[in-house]
């Protein structure tokens, strides 16, 4: 299918800027989520035999997860995820295929704001970033991804509480 096509390609480019690749579980803990720092109401899975409970809203949980528990790992980290995420839909679950790219250590803005135009630049799309805010970013440190005119995500520096809510010492972008 053309999309493990675009998938492998992205996976590609990443790969060859040192990033590592992360598969995560589809569930997370609404403890996870709610670190997270995301406002949305995660999808509750009916019956879950685990803590794992609710299905992802986004890929910054796990990414985070991931970070958290190697902590003692050489810096910088360098991950990154392409996989499903969540949504609810009036009364449907809406399944999306997300990208989530994550730096901890010696890093800022800047660094993972390069690594999403020269992404960019090979696939042949047009990226434009412009400041917004969001939870869980630092404020003048978040932008919004417009990839082709379509709202494609957001970037930027993690804030200090989501740090600490995983036990992160070192900057995330």
């Amino acid at each position: 299918a053309e999309i493990e096509v675009k998938k492998r390609k992205i996976a590609e480019i990443l790969i060859g800027l040192g990033f590592l690749e992360t598969l995560n579980y589809h569930l997370a803990t609404k403890e996870d989520v709610k670190k997270s720092g995301l406002k949305t109401g995660a999808i509750e899975v009916a019956s879950s035999k685990s803590e794992y409970s609710v299905l992802r809203p986004s890929l910054l949980v796990p990414a985070m997860k991931v970070l958290g528990e190697n902590i003692d790992a050489r810096y910088p980290q360098k991950i990154f995820e392409l996989g499903k995420v969540f949504e609810r839909s009036g009364d449907r679950i809406v399944e999306k295929e997300k990208l989530a790219i994550a730096i901890a250590g010696d890093t800022d803005f800047t660094e993972i704001k390069q690594v999403l135009e020269y992404l960019a630049k090979l696939l042949n799309l047009s990226a434009k970033i412009q400041e917004t805010e969001h939870p869980g970013f630092i404020v003048g440190r978040t932008a919004r991804i417009t990839i082709n005119n379509k709202n494609a995500g957001v970037l930027g520096e993690l804030s200090p509480y989501i740090l600490e809510n995983f036990n992160l010492k070192m900057p995330v972008v």
